[in-house]
């Protein structure tokens, strides 16, 4: 039985099967995007109400009963008994016609060695890699081979992409293209002249119509961003872009920037005949300066761009995107010959960088020259003789985040 069919009934022998915090006493938070405070102001139910009423239940299905037995979870996870165990247990500790009593019960599992997740490159998938090879690897491609290879085949070889809800809901991969359409928009037209305050001011202040125009022409239809869960998240798409902007406004005052190009594609040829192809989101000439930008309105973790250029440094998924700025590295070096040094560095509008940009550190230093070349050449190379040597199949990393297929 549920808890709203004992409310008229008294039981001689309750059995609760799921006691536990969380479970009985029913802490998820409410699906709803209403502050208690707005609830409050205006009379509607409360996160209290609804603890007040499962409380109720609990009591009133306990008080007559004349035996008790409440089953929980405990683990190293932080599942708990719930608080109404707790509350009976001191309420009757001194009481001398209730006898409490607790057991433990667990269940013994036998260990089980499973075998590895794996796939085997026969012939066919060695083509279809000499085919992507030849076409060129993107940095996103390197990126998903590192944090799991089966993934990897998943995505570049059986074409799986991650299923797409029609429920009229927004996802982060829209709000994520939207965004870098909008900012082609506003620095598209100033292509090889300086920034001012002025432009950029004018430009945050169209941030939300543009904005806008650009997941209406994806096929999003307007009435379904300007309500409910889509309009918060297309406002904290404004929010973070808007704060990056302001971040903008304010150190072009200071420092003299010429962006060069935006969404620009660029490839280069590799020394193990692979080629490496990528679209860089931004590129400026900044106090003189070269800097490569790579946009994210995800999560990523600035802490983690440092590239030590020692031939014993192994790569692993941590250092995603650090090689993924180094990919844009060796193809803005490519594209421009004459040029000596470069800044390469993350933008995070979810979390912006005090300075705007988190800069990648090669060997501890912000400045990557054209020396350092062949060593991050080098680096990028072992991961894709790594994706084209048939002896090492697609075999999954158990620590893998977002695997689309072998999670």
């Amino acid at each position: 039985m549920g808890m709203l069919e004992t409310r008229a009934l008294d039981h001689a022998h309750v059995l609760i099967r799921s006691a536990s915090e969380g479970s009985l006493s029913g802490l998820e938070p409410p699906a709803s995007w209403i502050p208690n405070q707005i609830r409050q102001r205006f009379g509607l139910p409360a996160s209290t109400d609804a603890e007040a009423i499962i409380s109720y239940h609990v009591h009133r299905l306990l008080h007559s009963a004349k035996r008790i037995t409440l089953a929980h979870v405990s683990n190293d996870q932080g599942a708990e008994r719930s608080r109404f165990v707790t509350m009976w247990q001191h309420a009757f500790a001194e009481n001398e016609s209730t006898q409490m009593a607790d057991h433990a019960v667990s269940a013994p599992v036998a260990a089980r060695s499973g075998l590895a997740i794996s796939v085997a490159k026969s012939p066919a998938v060695m083509r279809q890699l000499q085919a992507m090879a030849s076409k060129g690897f993107s940095p996103t491609a390197l990126g998903h081979w590192l944090r799991c290879p089966l993934d990897f085949h998943a995505r570049y070889m059986l074409g799986l992409r991650e299923a797409e809800m029609n429920d009229g809901q927004l996802a982060m991969n829209h709000i994520g293209s939207a965004v870098h359409a909008t900012l082609e928009t506003m620095l598209r037209p100033k292509l090889g002249t300086r920034l001012t305050p002025g432009f950029i001011g004018r430009a945050r202040a169209e941030a939300h119509a543009l904005l806008m125009e650009h997941l209406i022409k994806s096929g999003h239809p307007p009435d379904t961003l300007t309500t409910g869960r889509n309009r918060l998240v297309i406002e904290m798409a404004v929010h973070g872009l808007c704060r990056f902007l302001e971040q903008e406004e304010r150190r072009v005052q200071e420092e003299e920037t010429i962006v060069l190009d935006v969404e620009k594609r660029h490839s280069a040829l590799m020394a193990n005949g692979a080629r490496l192809a990528g679209t860089i989101d931004r590129i400026d000439m900044r106090s003189g300066m070269c800097c490569v930008l790579d946009i994210k309105t995800g999560k990523a973790d600035p802490g983690k761009l440092k590239i030590d250029l020692e031939d014993s440094v192994v790569l692993d998924a941590s250092m995603n995107m650090a090689v993924q700025l180094v990919c844009y590295a060796i193809l803005c070096f490519g594209a421009s010959p004459e040029l000596e040094r470069l800044q390469a560095g993350l933008v995070t509008l979810r979390k912006p960088a005090p300075q705007g940009v988190h800069w990648l550190l090669v060997n501890g230093s912000p400045i990557i020259r054209r020396s350092d070349l062949p060593a991050l050449e080098n680096m990028v190379q072992r991961v894709m003789d790594d994706i084209m040597n048939p002896a090492i199949p697609f075999a999954h990393k158990v620590d893998a985040d977002n695997c689309i297929a072998c999670a």
